[in-house]
Order: C-alpha cells, then sequence, then structure tokens
C-alpha cells in the first residue's frame, strides 16, 4: 500500500492516482496531449490529498481528456501554472527545488519550451515530495516508540 494508502483507505476520494512526473525534457522532445493529461491528473492528485491534511485549494477546473486535436492557448497555462502555484500556497511551504510558475503566458507557440515542461512537472513533483514528508510525520506521530507500548 502506498503512503497515501492509509490516508485515502475506503473515503473514496480519488479518481485518480498519482503518475510520476516526466522532470528530464530535453529541446528534442515534443510535449503532447499525454503530457498536459498527466499535468491535470497529478493536479487533481495533489488538490485532493491536500484537501485532506490542509485546507482545499480553490483551484480553475482541470482537464483530463487532452488529445491530439485539442488547441493548447494561452489561458490554459496561466490556468495550469496558476493551479500549480495555488497547490503551492495551499500547503503553507515552499518545497524544496521549488521554481516559480509563469502566469503571465501571452503566446503559447512562440514561448513554450522544454524548460517550461520540466517546471510544470517538477514543481508537482516537488509538491508531493514535501507531502510525503509531511504524511510520514503523521504516522511517525500516531506509532509507539521503543519502550512506550505498555499499558498501566
Amino acid at each position: 500500500m502506498s503512503i497515501y494508502g492509509e490516508l485515502k483507505y475506503g473515503q473514496g476520494l480519488y479518481d485518480v492516482d498519482w503518475t510520476t512526473p516526466k522532470t528530464n525534457w530535453t529541446a528534442a522532445d515534443k510535449y503532447n496531449a499525454n503530457d498536459l493529461n498527466r499535468v491535470e491528473s497529478n493536479t487533481d492528485f495533489l488538490s485532493t490529498f491536500i484537501a485532506l491534511v490542509v485546507i482545499p485549494p480553490v483551484l480553475a477546473t482541470r482537464y483530463t481528456t487532452w488529445d491530439r486535436n485539442g488547441l493548447v492557448y494561452y489561458d490554459v497555462l496561466n490556468r495550469i501554472e496558476n493551479n500549480i502555484k495555488l497547490l503551492k500556497e495551499a500547503t503553507g511551504q515552499t518545497p524544496s527545488g521549488w521554481i516559480e510558475p509563469k502566469v503571465d503566458w501571452i503566446s503559447v507557440y512562440d514561448d513554450f519550451s522544454f524548460v517550461d515542461a520540466n517546471r510544470l512537472e517538477s514543481n508537482l513533483a516537488a509538491i508531493k515530495a514535501m507531502i510525503d514528508l509531511i504524511v510520514d510525520g503523521f504516522r511517525y506521530c500516531g506509532t509507539f516508540s521503543c519502550g512506550e507500548d505498555f499499558a498501566l
């Protein structure tokens, strides 16, 4: 069972699972609908989980059904980047490796590059890593330590 299993078990809150982000984009890589779906699904996953352990972030609508016929405009990138920023803000912490999101897109076709793809997915991975530490802390706080497992 994943570290999230104990907190989500029986709660029925997850429609998606965490998908390992791709954080090694290069200039030769092509960003496609599957990549957008991964980012949006991971955003959903983190939003739901953060709502369990802190306060629910209020995010803009996420789409997890991108296909090759969908057009990505600057407002879509602004929404995605802002959602990731809101996830970070909902935790009240800045995760290690955080890269400030770009929320002022004015053109997609001239600007979006592998650097932006790495930022989107690295920030999601950084938030998840920070949440992993929070969950481990919850679990530690509720366990017995050596010599404490006796009843009076």
